[in-house]
């Protein structure tokens, strides 16, 4: 029977990318969405040359359509219009799971997934009511990307008919992306551009489905008395006294901006800067760019956002961790280099730490 692909499991063959080695022209992938005025332009890549089909909305808020090449088997819908997430989730939530940084890694993400108790042997969400989150850096790097957006796509509305959330926030690699910084993105993707006759930022432009469900997405996420967010928050960004829904704003509103563009803002400037919410590091490093923040400082973070704890990715760790009496907890164990890597589950107050292999040990006693 077939599988929406909001009720999508990607199936094996699309993970062909995930060998050592990839020779130019002689893989798959796809489909990438464009729109049209009145309809999606869908492409694939086919070892070397582009396939397309035109479909039209013909008055219907979504086009569904059946998959070509070897994802025949799978339907995929795609929106008119995609609405941005909410910024925080406000009540009782008894499990979420949170990992960061995946960067192109399909496989492990998957593997991570499965033995965390996310989704099943066929990649379709058995995590009830809970909230997955990932905490930045889907893109770069690795030649995963397209099979991880779709597979967190299809989970995002297959968590929803169980009353549970997926929820991504962007990282700086995403920002660069969306920012037309290419200079981390696999040559596999440079092909497929150029394959469609395309620069790389067009695969991901704001006529593009990635590109509006990427824009659609937030910087920072609370729940409850948890705020999660990529890299970090500075003293620098609590001094601007901004909200959580005027950040996400922010952000949503100019991240077309070029570099020179967010340089003549102060705020901006700060928002997407060394200091940001992207590419902040003073949690963990000493150096002269960041000052090591003290304990006292970062109280007054957990302040202003009314927070106990914050979740970071961006600064790798040899294993998911905490610093300041648990108030601080880096999850970006290092998914990134294909071989290793950490989830995180919480679930009614206990912190457990899952390795690929659906190993558990406790959050805390790894506390710094």
């Amino acid at each position: 029977m077939k599988k929406r692909i909001i009720l999508l499991h990607i199936i094996s063959i699309t993970f062909v990318f995930l060998s050592a080695q990839i020779t130019p022209q002689k893989f798959i992938d796809g489909p990438y969405i464009f729109y049209l005025e009145n309809g999606i332009s869908v492409k694939y890549y086919n070892n070397g040359k582009t396939i397309s089909n035109i479909y039209k909305f013909n008055g219907e808020q979504e086009i569904t359509f059946n998959g070509l090449l070897n994802d025949k088997n799978c339907t995929y819908s795609i929106p008119q219009n995609i609405s941005d997430n909410p910024n925080d989730l406000i009540g009782k939530h008894e499990k979420i799971f949170v990992c960061s940084d995946i960067h192109g890694q399909s496989k492990i993400f998957v593997e991570l997934l499965k033995n965390s108790g996310i989704i099943d042997e066929n990649r379709n969400w058995i995590f009830g009511n809970g909230i997955l989150i990932i905490d930045g850096d889907i893109f770069d790097r690795g030649v995963g990307v397209t099979e991880i957006l779709w597979l967190i796509i299809g989970l995002e509305k297959q968590a929803q008919s169980f009353g549970g959330e997926v929820r991504v926030l962007l990282g700086n690699h995403e920002i660069m992306v969306l920012q037309n910084d290419m200079r981390y993105l696999d040559e596999k993707y440079n092909l497929i551009a150029k394959t469609f006759e395309l620069e790389p930022k067009n695969l991901y432009d704001i006529n593009t489905f990635f590109g509006k469900w990427l824009r659609s997405k937030n910087t920072l996420l609370k729940i409850d008395k948890l705020l999660f967010v990529h890299a970090g928050i500075s003293t620098k960004i609590v001094e601007q006294n901004l909200s959580i829904n005027e950040i996400n704003n922010l952000v949503k509103n100019n991240i077309e901006l070029d570099r020179k563009s967010i340089k003549t803002n102060e705020t901006l400037n700060l928002i997407f800067g060394s200091f940001g919410l992207f590419w902040y590091r003073g949690y963990f490093y000493k150096t002269k760019r960041y000052p090591k923040i003290t304990i006292q400082e970062f109280e007054t973070i957990l302040t202003q956002f009314d927070v106990e704890k914050i979740i970071v990715g961006h600064t790798t760790q040899k294993n998911i961790l905490t610093i300041f009496d648990g108030k601080i907890i880096a999850v970006d164990s290092g998914l990134k280099y294909g071989d290793k890597g950490e989830g995180l589950l919480i679930e009614n107050n206990d912190f457990t730490i899952f390795d690929l292999k659906g190993k558990k040990k406790s959050l805390f006693n790894n506390e710094k």
